[in-house]
């Protein structure tokens, strides 16, 4: 397959990984002239194709710094994407692979954890997949939930 060089606007720089349902790359929006995150869906099929827009509706509705912030849906060549935040820095599973963390750490990562799945609930959208690799830490130190692919919403389709 060829590799892509451009989704939309978006100018592909690397790809960062491929699972069963998404393959996810960096982007530039040149438009803004930032650096984006785009998740491809893979898979083809209706259910498949309303749970992605699922996920993309469920990510606009909330609002918040530890959550992962959508910026656009685009459907190209009949393929689906979602264009998000990019976030500087390693997964929480990557950061656990160093070994435990100091407490002073932790206690702020799970703050950051609490306070993203608190403004979820509060928005009745409940994640259903709550693992270290759904959480990034920015270089800074930042918190942030990713990857609302099974989320459900008040509305949400079973």
């Amino acid at each position: 397959m060829r590799y892509k060089t451009q989704i939309g606007p978006y100018k592909i720089l690397e790809e960062l990984g491929k699972g069963g349902m998404a393959k996810v790359y960096t982007a530039l929006q040149p438009s803004l002239d930032r650096v984006v995150v785009i998740k491809e869906m893979l898979r083809s099929g209706k259910d498949l194709r309303l749970r992605f827009k699922n996920e993309a509706r469920l990510l606009a509705s909330l609002n918040h710094e530890n959550i992962i912030h959508i910026y656009d849906y685009v459907t190209e060549g009949g393929r689906h994407y979602l264009v998000m935040e990019h976030v500087e820095g390693m997964s929480l599973e990557d950061i656990l692979k160093f070994g435990p963390l100091p407490a002073r750490t932790a206690a702020h990562i799970t703050r950051g954890i609490l306070c993203g799945l608190n403004h979820a609930h509060s928005k009745r959208v409940i994640h259903r997949d709550i693992k270290p690799s759904n959480f990034m830490v920015s270089v800074d130190g930042k918190v942030k939930l990713t990857d609302f692919g099974i989320a459900k919403g008040a509305t949400s389709p079973d």
